[in-house]
């Protein structure tokens, strides 16, 4: 059975076939032109309505969290606390370093807001510079432990061989000893202040992230568009950071908020033990350690800082939590178009008669 060329389906889909003949019996090549855009542009309706019905990755990350009341809770309080820190020279009542020894251990509401410790000074405004040295303090460590663990992570991953073998003997290394007493060490080696008490911590959360990012990158790099890019010639350098890295980051970001907490814990339990802000300048632990000196004269000078602690250490945590349920990961092998609900669409196709 023959088939003319308007029948057939391939050229009519694209206007290419017997140009179009009047009725005087010459051709129209305006009127194959015509067709053949026509044609073209019946055949860009379908994909265009599609892609207008898809929800991205980034709107159901958030459709996601936003149904949980205390992830979302606890996003906006640890957004006022870093607020707190920022603004905190202007916010704090009075000088949180001037003594007032007449008005020494004055209990909480008793005149003079949260009270005053042994030495006069405002708790209140101490909390609120206290602030600042803990924001300051989980930065510092996670963004150290990132800088560490991530491209170390991505080269043992990515790389394998003699360099992965290296690279996790290390990270062994390093996971072998307490967290503690390797925070200690460091520290009597760089020396007691802040910065290095935060660079101990984030030597901690090295390998943490290391083998998190190498789990990624060898699962990732079996994809089929870092071989497509690989087999173009693109550079390894340029393939981890445009292709392997963004994948990467949902579970990277979701560690990096669990440990901000622990962070906090940390700076807290060393500035406690005078390994870290050293005085007069306030830390929460710092603040309980000189509470605890006094604690059978006045035992709620411990409750603020020991709350501070707590909520905020707890606000790090459901935010991470969170996070892990928002964030979901998306298959990399062509990710099919989902509705408002996320469910899959599927591309309508009608038969032509």
């Amino acid at each position: 059975m023959s088939v003319t060329p308007d029948d057939d389906p391939i050229s009519s889909s694209v206007g290419v076939g017997t140009p179009r003949v009047d009725a005087s019996g010459a051709t129209n090549p305006a009127a194959t032109g015509a067709d053949a855009w026509s044609n073209f542009a019946a055949s860009r309706t379908e994909p265009e309505a599609v892609t207008s019905a898809t929800v991205t990755s980034r709107q159901r990350f958030i459709r996601r969290f936003k149904r949980q009341r205390l992830a979302m809770a606890s996003l906006i309080f640890v957004g006022l606390v870093v607020l707190i820190a920022i603004f905190a020279p202007w916010l704090a009542p009075t000088d949180p370093n001037k003594q007032d020894l007449m008005n020494s251990l004055k209990p909480p509401f008793g005149g003079k807001g949260l009270g005053t410790d042994q030495l006069g000074r405002d708790v209140a405004s101490r909390l609120i510079m206290a602030t600042r040295v803990s924001v300051q303090a989980a930065f510092e460590s996670v963004g150290i432990g990132l800088s560490l663990g991530v491209p170390a992570g991505m080269a043992a991953g990515y790389f394998g061989g003699r360099t992965d073998r290296l690279i996790m003997r290390v990270s062994d290394a390093l996971l072998s000893f307490p967290p503690l007493i390797l925070a200690i060490a460091v520290i009597a080696v760089l020396g007691r202040n802040l910065t290095n008490a935060m660079i101990a911590i984030g030597i901690i959360f090295a390998p943490r992230f290391l083998r998190l990012v190498r789990a990624e990158v060898l699962s990732i790099r079996e994809e089929t568009y870092v071989e497509a890019a690989r087999s173009i010639g693109t550079s390894s350098p340029k393939i981890l950071v445009r292709h392997i890295l963004p994948n990467a980051m949902p579970p990277l970001i979701v560690q990096a908020s669990l440990s901000a907490g622990f962070a906090l814990l940390a700076e807290a339990g060393l500035s406690f033990l005078g390994l870290g802000v050293q005085p007069p300048r306030a830390s929460w632990g710092s603040m309980l350690a000189e509470a605890a000196a006094v604690i059978n004269r006045e035992w709620t000078l411990m409750i603020a800082p020991g709350l501070c602690i707590i909520v905020i250490t707890l606000a790090f945590n459901i935010l991470g939590d969170g996070l892990r349920d928002s964030i979901g990961r998306e298959t990399r092998r062509g990710d099919a178009p989902t509705d408002e609900m996320g469910a899959p669409v599927v591309p309508r196709v009608d038969d032509e008669s």
